[in-house]
Parts: C-alpha cells; sequence; structure tokens
C-alpha cells in the first residue's frame, strides 16, 4: 500500500503538463558541470558550502558519487552564494520551463530582474497579470532588439511599463 504523501507527490507530478516532456535528472553530467564551474568560479566546496550555508558533506558527497542526488534548496544555496543561477551552477542554458517553449532563459531572467528592480526603484507593486503583461511585452520587445539596452529605467523600455501602470490606475 501507498502512503499518502507518495500518492499526493504522483498526483503532483502528473498534474504537471508537460512533466514528461521534461528532461530527467542525470547526476553524472550534472557533476561535470558543477566541477566546471567550480573550476570557472575559483570556488572550493569548503568555502563553497561554508558560505552557502550548505553542510560540506552534501556537495562533497554528491561530487564524490556516494550520493547521486543534491535537494533544490542546497541547489538554490550555492547558486545564490556564487552570484548565479541554479541553471548556470548545474550547466543548463535554458530553464526546464523556457526550453520547450523556445524562450531564452537567460533573456526571460533578466526582464523579470529588470521588471522587479524598476517596481522597487518606483515602490510600485503589479498584480502578478500585471507584471505577467509587462514581462511578456517587454521579453518580445528585447529580443527583436538584442542591440537596445536591456534597462527599464531610462531606457528606451520604460514606456512599456509606464503604459502598463497608467492602464491599471484608469
Amino acid at each position: 500500500m501507498r502512503k499518502s504523501h507518495d500518492h499526493k507527490r504522483d498526483d503532483v507530478r502528473e498534474g504537471v503538463q508537460g512533466a514528461s516532456a521534461m528532461p530527467r535528472w542525470n547526476p553524472e553530467k550534472t557533476r561535470s558541470a558543477l566541477r566546471h564551474f567550480m573550476a570557472k568560479k575559483g570556488l572550493t566546496v569548503a568555502a563553497w558550502t561554508r558560505a552557502a550555508g550548505v553542510a560540506d558533506s552534501t556537495l562533497r558527497n554528491f561530487l564524490d558519487g556516494v550520493s547521486n542526488g543534491l535537494k533544490l534548496d542546497s541547489l538554490v544555496k550555492l547558486a545564490e552564494a556564487a552570484g548565479a543561477t541554479v541553471s548556470q551552477v548545474i550547466g543548463e542554458e535554458n530553464s526546464i520551463v523556457a526550453a520547450p517553449m523556445g524562450l531564452d532563459a537567460q533573456l526571460l531572467g533578466g526582464v523579470l530582474a529588470e521588471i522587479e528592480a524598476y517596481l522597487a526603484g518606483m515602490s510600485q507593486a503589479l498584480p502578478a497579470p500585471d507584471k505577467a503583461a509587462v514581462a511578456v511585452m517587454l521579453y518580445g520587445l528585447m529580443a527583436q532588439h538584442p542591440d537596445e539596452p536591456r534597462k527599464i529605467a531610462g531606457g528606451p523600455y520604460e514606456n512599456v511599463v509606464r503604459f502598463v501602470l497608467e492602464r491599471r490606475r484608469t
């Protein structure tokens, strides 16, 4: 008999549209990517895990093949400590969400970060649907005009955000 916890987890996986198309976890590929990332950034296991607040043994056991997995929260902490994204740490150029949709994950992440920074600078908040509309518009514009500066404040895209903010007020 299955535990109810396992059943719920299965339901969640089955309920994610396109879950079967998501890439499978490949421990060897991830180990290689982590080692490459560490070498590129000049990181040691001890220093990186200490900065991230992750047990040294967590990363060391994975890199040495003692374990075949890392918890997402550990990867997030390691990425944040290195000033990177989880996708960069594990060697994925595109996120599992952006890649199947044909989106540039780096551009999308930059758009979202710019929106947050711009709104914070204006002490403004946007409801999620409006923020999504701005992200879609900006992503499309930035993808079409790769040579334009990708800044909202004082940049060519500020009018898009202002338009949405004004529309909300009316």
